[in-house]
């Protein structure tokens, strides 16, 4: 006779598996589906095989795990789109976030805190992800590729599906959302969902919305810090990613605020437009401090 092992205790053995922190709620919801269609897992029979997948098992293996410790609830989240996994390390928001929107990663002045380019204390994480239309076909995209043939019949079955949810606040942080046509540069935390912006797609984002850096000023202390250091990664990034705009922004603040030179710096200079009202800062009001080099209005 061939032995069996309960739903609940599947998907749990499941998730000790995997190395993550967070569990999202489509994640859950998919391991719960394919347990049920699976046939056998480890040589034993999932109980519960010949019934059709639906939201009631995904509630009794959510209410085990949350009763056994297995999972807990994230503090600040209003929804239970996610949730923390038994004697894994401390979550931290972006993680969460990272976890919740598998195509936002974290960028601005918080991709400046974690690589060490500001000394504030954050209050606010701040992320970057598609816009509304391509995250929701993205979206679509990334379930196909986990369940296959299996999508319709997932789809159908009122199970978790990835969606696009607004989320003000996770942990003690507020959540700031830029969405983008054309996403930059980012790398993933090795074991963890985590995405966080480059440095140099981080100093690309200070020159074009400084007011989500921590503010012009700030971006000015930064680059005078931090941009000798960094200067091959930030002339590359913009240089290949960056417009004409930002081009002549960053060549600017490279070469007249820190006194650096890069040869892609002087090509940027073909960019410059005379007799314009081009302003450092494209949010603040036009002033007649100027730089004759780069035709910019200096209205920081």
């Amino acid at each position: 006779m061939t032995a069996s092992v309960p739903l609940t205790q599947t998907v749990a053995r499941e998730i000790s598996r995997e190395s993550l922190s967070v569990v999202t709620a489509t994640r859950l919801g998919m391991i719960v589906f394919k347990a049920l269609t699976a046939g056998h897992v480890d040589g034993a029979r999932v109980e519960g095989l010949a019934e059709r997948p639906s939201p009631a098992h995904y509630e009794l293996v959510l209410e085990f795990l949350l009763g056994y410790g297995v999972l807990t609830k994230i503090r600040g989240l209003r929804r239970p789109l996610a949730f923390a996994v038994l004697g894994r390390p401390s979550l931290t928001a972006g993680e969460v976030a990272c976890a919740i929107d598998p195509f936002a990663y974290i960028s601005h002045l918080s991709a400046m805190e974690y690589h060490g380019l500001t000394d504030r204390v954050l209050r606010t994480l701040y992320l970057t992800t598609p816009k509304s239309s391509d995250w929701q076909r993205l979206a679509r995209e990334f379930m196909q590729k986990q369940l296959g043939d299996s999508y319709a019949t997932y789809a159908a079955s009122g199970l978790p599906m990835l969606t696009g949810t607004k989320v003000p606040k996770i942990l003690d942080k507020e959540i700031s959302v830029t969405h983008r046509l054309h996403l930059g540069a980012y790398r993933k935390l090795p074991e963890t969902d985590t995405r966080v912006a480059t440095i140099g797609r981080t100093f690309l984002d200070m020159i074009r919305e400084p007011q989500l850096c921590g503010g012009m000023q700030h971006v000015l202390d930064t680059f005078r810090e931090h941009a000798p250091r960094h200067l091959s990664l930030i002339t590359s990034e913009i240089d290949r990613h960056g417009e004409p705009i930002d081009k002549v922004r960053a060549g600017y603040v490279l070469e007249e605020i820190c006194g650096l030179h890069a040869p892609e710096i002087d090509v940027w200079r073909r960019f410059v437009q005379r007799g314009g009202s081009r302003r450092l800062v494209a949010s603040n009001e036009y002033s007649s401090t100027f730089s004759e080099k780069w035709c910019l209005s200096l209205n920081q």
